[in-house]
C-alpha cells in the first residue's frame, strides 16, 4: 500500500510566498494577531460570522481552494488540543484566541503546501490539507483542512507557529518535487500525524 503525499511548495517557494503574501497582512491584522483577545471573543466572532451566513460560511483561499466553517469547526479551532500546539510554538492562549477569531481571513490569504491521506483512515475523508497564512514577522497560521467525500473542505484547526519550526517539521516528509507518492513504509510512523 502507498500513500500519497502531495507538495504543493518546496521550502525556498514557501518561503517566498511568506514574504509576498505579507504585503496583503494590514497593520490592523498585525496588531490583532499580536494581541490578547479571551475564548469568549474569538467564538462569538466566529459564531456571528455563520450565523450571518445562514450557519456555514465557505471562504476562498488565495489559490482558489474553497472551504467551510461551521459551529463544529468553531470547537475545534478553539480546543485546548490546539491551543496547546501554538503554546508549545511559544505563542500565548490569548494570541491563539486572537488569531482563530480571523480564520477567515487567514483562510483567504492562505495556500496549500501539503496534502496527505487521513492518518486514521476515516472513509468520509478524502485527504488532509496543511495550508499556511502569514502572520507578522516569521510567524505563520498553519491551518488544517479535511477533504470530506460528501461536504467539501472543512477548515478544522489552526496553528501558530514560526516558519523556521515549520519547515523543519516538514523537511522530514517532503519528497523529491518530481515524485507525489513514497511507499509508507519510508516515513517514520509519527511523520503524517504530527505534520
Amino acid at each position: 500500500m502507498r500513500e500519497v503525499i502531495r507538495r504543493y511548495l518546496p521550502l525556498a517557494a514557501l518561503k517566498q510566498f511568506i514574504e509576498e503574501a505579507k504585503a496583503n497582512v494590514s497593520e490592523e491584522k498585525v496588531e490583532l494577531y499580536k494581541s490578547k483577545k479571551s475564548r469568549d471573543y474569538a467564538e462569538n466572532r466566529l459564531k456571528e460570522l455563520i450565523r450571518r451566513n445562514g450557519g456555514e460560511l465557505t471562504i476562498r483561499s488565495s489559490d482558489g481552494d474553497d472551504g467551510y466553517i461551521s459551529g463544529e469547526s468553531i470547537s475545534k479551532l478553539l480546543s485546548g488540543k490546539a491551543v496547546g500546539k501554538s503554546i508549545k510554538n511559544e505563542f500565548t492562549r490569548e494570541q491563539h484566541y486572537a488569531v482563530a477569531s480571523d480564520i477567515d481571513n487567514l483562510y483567504r490569504n492562505s495556500t496549500k503546501i501539503i496534502t496527505h491521506p487521513d492518518n486514521k483512515g476515516r472513509l468520509e475523508i478524502t485527504a488532509i490539507q496543511r495550508r499556511v497564512a502569514p502572520l507578522y514577522g516569521d510567524s505563520v497560521a498553519y491551518i488544517t483542512v479535511r477533504e470530506i467525500s460528501k461536504g467539501g473542505n472543512k477548515i478544522y484547526s489552526i496553528e501558530l507557529i514560526e516558519l523556521g519550526k515549520l519547515g523543519e517539521r516538514l523537511e522530514g516528509i517532503f519528497v523529491d518535487v518530481e515524485s507525489t507518492s513514497t511507499p509508507s513504509s519510508s516515513l517514520p510512523a509519527n511523520n503524517i500525524e504530527n505534520v
